[in-house]
């Protein structure tokens, strides 16, 4: 028989698992707890309501491990001696809490991998409509947390476990799922519908409690990945995916996630909690009102142009012949600029306009695109660099493959924007002190203003921190007046300009070092 709610199946499983809030104590050392969380943008009430939801879930053993190692460390960078401007990124109060408490610890890793699947705003808006809807099934109405603090606490989970590299993971899955979900882009497979998600929350915690009674069935057509990496990765639960043409296991034991993929889009997703029989007890499907869960949008710097190619799904050949062109562009246009506007070769700064070295062009374009590195180091050694400025390429000098590109392919011009869009990024990358040795520093897909990249030329000192700006924070709501601060952080990363790195701001001449990335 079907429950009346998914409140009661709520009270149910409360009743099931021995589960209890902490004990409070006003004690010294708890006040200095909740000073330290409430600093670090935590609603401590907020993350208390959301480890009665999440907290009930067991963290698989392998898993943990792997995400203890990834987050316990904290890094503290002493900007300027002088102004005592302190950055600290890793584990902070709430990381280091859940460190030593399992109920806490099983509520953040869920939540890292919900804010790095998800925007920001788009979940938190999503999580306090579900946690609505939860509380009015309920007999006796108790106010569920709110968007703001909502917001404010999961971006504190997602700021302080940055360090684990969820994306390898998702893109592995991906991989795996390709058969099923290749024809859908690796982003936008990603949010999980709002009915879907509000059936997960208690629905994960039946099927690992009451593994031989209950089954969780899934059809949708996006969300897939990430359901995926809760439910087996980090859950330990067995997981299939079905699609008209194959059949896709995760895990060894009988499943306890069943996911059909819907491949039309018209088809409203469902999920629904089943008894051993197959008899419904619990299921939600959409409504007119749901808010809409959007994909989070963000790669680290290593390997970010070849996720911006795989994106747009050109051959292989195509780009390896875009990649010869960034590099080869950025060094033309470097060259070209410094012989008609420098006086001297040393040291290849003049004014606010800057001039990476070609070395350091190599090294960063090595970044970007991983694997490469033979190719690339036979772009740097040739003598002739195709410059790119605007749409007017030197043709006779580019790579065949990609004039024939341009030339036959219904689509060349999208190839000449992902092509100035990543010779503009390399730029910026390039004028970034120590990035080269922050390969995971996260940085949003696409959000560059396009009057930057469109008219293909050397940023100066404003341009290239303004950019780099834009990158960090992503679709996050911009800091009032953030185009004259001196220091950016978001998602657990940092930058700041050089002028107020050294000791005596004075001795730095215009354009030198435009900033330094921390972590």
């Amino acid at each position: 028989m079907a429950l009346s709610s998914q409140f009661s199946l709520s009270v149910e499983l409360t009743r099931l698992i021995p589960f209890a809030p902490l004990a409070r104590a006003t004690t010294k050392g708890f006040l200095d707890l909740l000073r330290e969380l409430q600093s670090s943008g935590v609603d401590v009430v907020t993350e208390e309501d959301l480890s009665l939801i999440f907290g009930r879930n067991r963290i698989d053993p392998n898993f943990e491990r792997t995400f203890r190692t990834a987050v316990r460390q904290s890094v503290i960078h002493q900007v300027q001696g002088i102004a005592e401007l302190v950055l600290e990124a890793g584990a902070g109060p709430t990381v280091r809490r859940s460190l030593k408490e399992p109920i806490y610890f099983s509520t953040i890793v869920q939540l890292s991998l919900l804010t790095w699947t998800h925007e920001l705003t788009s979940l938190a808006r999503s999580l306090a409509q579900t946690l609505e809807r939860r509380a009015r099934e309920s007999e006796k109405y108790e106010r569920p947390p709110r968007y703001d603090p909502l917001k404010g606490t999961l971006r504190a989970v997602r700021e302080q476990t940055s360090g684990f590299m969820w994306e390898l993971i998702l893109s592995a899955v991906n991989t795996k799922l390709a058969d099923i979900i290749g024809h859908i882009n690796f982003y936008e497979a990603r949010p999980i519908p709002l009915p879907v998600f509000q059936v997960l929350l208690d629905g994960f915690t039946a099927v690992q409690h009451l593994p031989e009674t209950t089954l969780l069935r899934i059809k949708t057509l996006t969300g897939i990945p990430t359901i995926v990496v809760w439910a087996h990765h980090v859950l330990g639960l067995s997981v299939v995916v079905e699609s008209h043409s194959c059949k896709i296991k995760f895990g060894e034991e009988v499943e306890s996630v069943y996911i059909i993929c819907d491949l039309d889009p018209s088809t409203s997703p469902t999920a629904a909690l089943l008894n051993e029989t197959n008899d419904l007890l619990f299921q939600v499907s959409d409504s007119s009102d749901d808010a809409i869960l959007e994909p989070a949008c963000r790669h680290s710097v290593l390997g970010y142009g070849l996720r911006i190619l795989e994106y747009d799904r050109y051959s292989t050949d195509v780009r390896k012949g875009l990649i010869d062109v960034v590099l080869h562009s950025c060094l033309a246009l470097v060259h070209s600029e410094h012989t008609a506007n420098a006086t001297t070769l040393d040291p290849c700064y003049r004014g606010s306009t800057i001039y990476p070295t070609d070395r350091r062009l190599l090294v960063i374009s090595k970044l970007l695109f991983p694997g490469h590195e033979d190719q690339l180091d036979q772009a740097y050694d040739s003598s002739e660099h195709p410059c790119l400025a605007g749409s007017n390429w030197a043709m006779d000098l580019l790579p065949p493959v990609f004039v024939s590109y341009l030339q036959e392919h219904k689509y060349r011009l999208g190839l000449m924007e992902i092509t100035l869009r990543l010779s503009y990024l390399l730029l910026i990358l390039s004028v970034t002190e120590n990035i080269e040795s922050l390969p995971a520093f996260s940085i949003e897909y696409d959000y560059l203003r396009k009057e930057l990249w469109e008219n293909f030329h050397l940023p100066n000192a404003h341009e290239a921190f303004e950019a780099m700006t834009r990158l960090i924070l992503g679709r996050d709501p911009h800091i009032p007046g953030f185009e004259k601060a001196a220091v950016i952080s978001a998602w657990g990363w940092s930058i700041c300009t050089s002028s107020i790195i050294g000791d005596d701001p004075s001795q730095f001449r215009p354009g030198l070092a435009v900033f330094k990335a921390f972590r």
